[in-house]
Order: structure tokens, then C-alpha cells, then sequence
């Protein structure tokens, strides 16, 4: 019996769709870097840790006394969870989410 191309070929593109979902999630969730960002404290929990590094409207570094910090995403610069680093020694102090 002869199938037109199209049926034939349909399992391949579903292949194609299933990898292209699974690659995504692996890059764009990555399960690994969500758990590690998890570990990380929140900002109230940093600060209940550490009230000596509370400067004013500032938050120093409890390993350098450093108030710099980055603001970088967890995998890419827009992603929603956010982890804060201290500028002058690059140790991560807590984690945030935008809304």
C-alpha cells in the first residue's frame, strides 16, 4: 500500500518535536542549576543569618564587608531566578525571584 510522503514520515517529525522538548527543558529549566539555586538563602533569610552585614538601605558581603553586588540570572540574564554576588570576592550571598 502506498503512503503519501507526509504519513510516512510523520513518526520522524514527532521524534524531532519530543527532542526539541526535552533539549529545552534541559537548557532552559536545567533541573540541576534550579536545585543549586534553591540551596542558596533568600534575602530575609541572609539577613536573620548575618544582621551585622545590614547597612543601612545596604547589604554588605559576610565574607568581605563588601556592599557591590551583581545581580545576574541563574542560567541567562533575563531568567526569573536570581542570585545576588558579592562584586569584590564573587561568593553568592542569596537568591531572589522576579515577579
Amino acid at each position: 500500500m502506498y503512503l503519501p510522503v507526509w504519513m510516512e514520515t510523520w513518526w520522524f517529525a514527532l521524534l524531532c518535536l519530543g527532542a526539541f522538548a526535552a533539549m529545552w527543558y534541559l537548557v532552559y529549566y536545567n533541573p540541576g542549576a534550579q536545585t543549586y539555586w534553591e540551596r542558596l538563602p533568600t534575602r530575609k533569610q541572609y539577613l536573620l543569618k548575618h544582621p551585622d552585614c545590614q547597612r543601612g538601605e545596604d547589604i554588605a558581603c559576610c565574607h568581605c564587608g563588601s556592599i557591590v553586588k551583581l545581580d545576574l540570572g541563574l542560567l541567562q540574564y533575563w531568567d526569573w531566578r536570581r542570585q545576588m554576588m558579592c562584586r569584590n570576592c564573587k561568593n553568592l550571598l542569596w537568591r531572589e525571584q522576579d515577579q
